[in-house]
């Protein structure tokens, strides 16, 4: 058998990427760099294309979003395998993914969008990943063919699996059966790697129309469906693997964000289907299980603390996250994915804007899932970014590092081997916490009250003025 592509025992995690955006240097330097990190894999977390767009219509009148059609999926990947971007795809990666809002093609996108229904959605995405791993297969990479997660997408039911690596089999990686579950044969060696990857926009409940403070018009409401749930569950409990990451387009672990998932989404606004996610995550027995999401724009490690509910169930244990997103724009460079904003006069205000607003809510929001180091420095970035998973320590540990433009490393942790966890009892719950305490009422008004303040005088006072000073000064 020819020799597989792999050098580095590592995996790669990226979203939020536009391939209309012009190919600046920023760009170019992210992905040469994940180029030179020669990973066994690669992992869309979501947003690997925008389908969706919005359409301006003159300075007083509202923007009104266009929705993707199947031909725009179709020429959005094709562009990401053209000549424009000459590191995708990786050499020495295997890929694969999920996808979220915008490559389902609607702007917070739900199951009730028409290229959700008729599944067209889902196989765009794997068609586009079939591709994207035609140079692996030609170098030895393994091969290719009918698997479940293609099976799933023809039936409209999601992107979704699970991929093991075994890198003390040079990072082979086992697949999952045609009929499901955890690929039988992967072996439970202290150097695998199982990567299950959720699709949380195919089968979810449309968000509920305003704020909602309490949680509760999210009640009842899910992210997976039904078949998707049982299936996750069943295999991670069956995951034989040293190392499980569970990878979505959307933060689990993020609380007190705006209060409305039109406008700012996470599974925190869908309480019972997060607290379902956790306790598969913590009692499910499946040994270093970490979360990994995208979404947002820009790079967060998070976590809680966790303890089986009643008091009875021993010591505290650690789940973590860690986002990253922000391939071709980041809330460092402007959050907006349209590269048509970037040639406005007014652009660099709103960079800056951008920058200091995020910087401004990491001081002052009582994020505290959000983890510290030991100076006490919050690990996120606002930069472009990506995220590699390196197990050349394992079976003892393996480190999670994001990193920017130039290869540098913007948060970096360490994750020591924890053993097996002990599944959990029939109906067993767990409860859990964020790593930095209980977030107080006060230190949330106080947030909301700083973060307000910037949008109103620093963002929006400019525009006002902009909009209605030709009107003032013509009645003067």
């Amino acid at each position: 058998m020819p020799a597989l592509n792999v050098t580095t025992p590592s995996l790669l995690f990226a979203s939020c990427n536009n391939p209309l955006m012009p190919f600046s240097p920023s760009i170019s330097g992210l992905w040469s760099s994940m180029v030179e990190q020669s990973p066994a894999g690669f992992v869309w977390a979501g947003d690997a294309v925008y389908g969706d767009r919005m359409d301006f219509h003159g300075r007083f009148s509202r923007p009104t979003r266009v929705q993707a059609t199947a031909q725009v999926l179709s020429d959005l990947y094709s562009s990401i395998l053209g000549p424009s971007n000459p590191y995708y795809p990786l050499p020495s990666a295997y890929h694969f993914g999920t996808l979220d809002d915008h490559d389902l093609g609607a702007n917070n996108g739900d199951g009730s969008f028409e290229l959700s229904r008729n599944g067209v959605s889902n196989e765009a995405f794997v068609d586009f990943i079939e591709r994207s791993n035609e140079g692996y297969y030609a170098g030895g990479g393994g091969e290719g063919g009918e698997d479940a997660v293609k099976e799933r997408s023809r039936r409209s039911k999601g992107v979704y699996g699970v991929k093991v690596f075994d890198f003390d089999d040079g990072g082979r990686v086992h697949h999952e059966p045609r009929e499901g579950g955890f690929p039988a044969g992967a072996g439970g060696g202290g150097r695998t790697v199982a990567v299950f990857f959720l699709d949380c926009r195919t089968n979810k409940d449309p968000w509920p129309r305003g704020f909602d403070f309490d949680g509760g018009k999210g009640a009842g409401l899910d992210f997976l469906g039904a078949e998707q749930w049982e299936w996750f569950e069943a295999s991670l409990k069956a995951s034989t693997a040293h190392v499980n990451l569970v990878v979505n387009g959307l933060q689990v672990l993020s609380q007190n964000r705006v209060p409305n998932g039109n406008l700012a989404e996470d599974w925190e606004k869908f309480p019972q289907a997060k607290e379902r996610l956790l306790e598969a995550a913590m009692g499910s027995g499946a040994r270093n299980v970490v979360l990994v999401s995208g979404d947002v724009h820009m790079a967060q490690l998070m976590g809680v603390r966790c303890r089986r509910r009643g008091g009875g169930g021993g010591a505290e244990e650690a789940l973590y996250e860690l986002t990253t997103s922000g391939i071709t724009h980041s809330w460092g460079t402007f959050f907006s994915p349209d590269p048509r904003q970037r040639k406005l006069w007014y652009f660099p205000y709103m960079r800056w804007c951008s920058a200091a607003f995020m910087d401004l809510a990491h001081w002052a929001m009582p994020w505290k899932e959000v983890i510290r180091g030991e100076g006490g420095e919050l690990k996120y970035s606002t930069s472009l970014n990506y995220a590699k998973f390196d197990f050349e320590g394992l079976p003892e540990k393996f480190t999670a590092e994001v990193r920017g433009p130039g290869g540098e490393v913007l948060v970096s942790h360490d994750f020591f081997d924890t053993g097996r966890r002990e599944p959990s009892a029939e109906g067993e719950k767990w409860d859990c916490e964020p790593a930095g305490g209980q977030v107080m009422w006060h230190e949330l008004l106080f947030g909301y009250v700083v973060c307000g303040a910037f949008i109103l005088f620093v963002v929006m006072a400019p525009v006002v003025l902009y909009c209605i000073g030709p009107v003032v000064v013509g009645a003067i």
